[in-house]
């Protein structure tokens, strides 16, 4: 209506102002001691994650590594392997939509995206162990706090329940009427897993965060080859100098308007556009584009890509094209080795319990069948072979005492024992 002044806030539910005022990525969400529904920051992860190539490479091929695992429960104490089909079952299909490789990958992808996972159990009292296994996109998830932190001893304590806002059901029935789904999950139905926060034990912190400036350059360096491909065309059409006694033979007005409109209509390389310009002067071409190769837009990209592997804790060898076989290789288990193992061991640390595994038994996630890891071990084994072959030679030769030998193949195999 003219000169009605409407409202906005009216028609917009209050968490989703709430969501848009306060949900920075770069800014702290709640004071700790707070009580009450906390919101994560979520919208500039997701939104840097599906725009920015690199970034989102970075967090693929670590969540892809990190979904190789072989899952088996195991015994504490002696580490003997425990065959459990029913568990077996629900490992190898978590739920109706995903295998293990989906869910593990779709895990991993919101706990590095987000800093913050959330694994529902759907859990039958009748039986054992859970029906089924869901991860929930801390997009939707808000921890509801009871104010309490230092003097608790369990979660229970901290977190009084899990709110799940659906925001893809909103529906407005009427003039300031919105609906959107929202339900309640207890502390217990919920495994919340997060990296840890600088100056926060509870919620986690997006390693997105202190990415501002490498994936703002990565996103420049896009945006200027992208201009200079369209502009790759700009440049000056002058009078060509001669070298004779006639001199410069300036184009008249209308010459220089019919010049301009084939260019700028007719002239192209498109199908129906003409390859030449017809003048009836002497002209030349002066190019005002800048080479891209010049611009070092490809080295910007690739230095900040660096940067972003180092915060994901992925060697960025992993994505050089021009590496050679052994770099790769070293890369690869370099990764799985500091990065994709431990944070599987952590996963496996806190998943058993919750579960319903028995206090002297543990899921154990095991990568030995990994072609790189195998291969690599081989090599490890080749070089522990020739390095008993010299201490033995040492020992027969008199050149090095049995104990010492002993020692130094003891330490070998200690060392040889963690890389694995």
């Amino acid at each position: 209506m003219a000169g009605e002044t409407i409202n906005l806030q009216r028609f917009i539910p209050k968490f989703l102002l709430t969501l848009f005022s306060r949900n920075s990525l770069y800014n702290n969400t709640y004071l700790l001691g707070q009580r009450g529904p906390i919101w994560i920051p979520v919208a500039e992860p997701k939104e840097l994650y599906n725009s920015i190539p690199e970034l989102r490479a970075v967090i693929d091929r670590n969540s892809a590594m990190f979904a190789n695992m072989r899952i088996y429960k195991r015994n504490k104490a002696t580490k003997e392997i425990i065959e459990d089909p029913e568990l077996d079952t629900l490992l190898n299909n978590p739920n109706v939509t995903q295998d293990q490789n989906q869910f593990l990958k779709q895990y991993r992808s919101q706990f590095l995206c987000y800093g913050n996972a959330f694994t529902y159990k759907n859990a039958i009292k009748s039986k054992g162990y859970p029906v089924s296994l869901w991860n929930i996109s801390a997009f939707y998830m808000q921890p509801v706090l009871t104010g309490k932190l230092f003097n608790q001893v369990s979660m229970d304590d901290i977190i009084e329940k899990y709110k799940f806002i659906n925001t893809l059901a909103i529906s407005v029935k009427g003039v300031g009427d919105v609906n959107y789904n929202v339900s309640s999950f207890e502390t217990s139905e919920i495994l919340f897993t997060r990296i840890p926060d600088l100056d926060n034990p509870i919620i986690g912190k997006s390693p997105i965060s202190c990415l501002k400036y490498p994936l703002s350059n990565i996103e420049q360096a896009y945006k200027a080859q992208n201009v200079a491909m369209q502009h790759i065309g700009v440049g000056i059409i002058a009078p060509k100098v001669q070298k004779d006694a006639m001199g410069v033979v300036k184009p008249t007005p209308e010459e220089k308007e019919d010049m301009e409109r084939q260019f700028g209509d007719d002239y192209g390389i498109e199908y129906h556009q003409r390859k030449t310009i017809l003048s009836k002067t002497a002209v030349e071409w002066q190019s005002m584009a800048t080479p891209t190769i010049d611009l070092q837009l490809n080295e910007t990209t690739k230095a900040n890509l660096a940067i972003i592997c180092n915060v994901f804790n992925t060697n960025p060898q992993i994505f050089i094209t021009d590496t050679t076989y052994e770099n790769l290789r070293s890369a690869l288990v370099q990764t799985y080795q500091d990065s994709i193992i431990p944070a599987a061991d952590e996963f496996m640390f806190a998943l058993s319990p919750f579960i319903g595994l028995k206090p002297n038994e543990e899921l154990y996630a095991s990568f030995e069948h990994v072609s790189i890891l195998k291969e690599n071990k081989l090599k490890g084994l080749e070089g522990l072979n020739q390095l008993i072959v010299a201490l033995t030679q040492a020992v027969t030769g008199g050149i090095l005492a049995a104990s010492a030998a002993t020692k130094i193949l003891e330490t070998e195999l200690n060392l040889s024992s963690e890389s694995y």
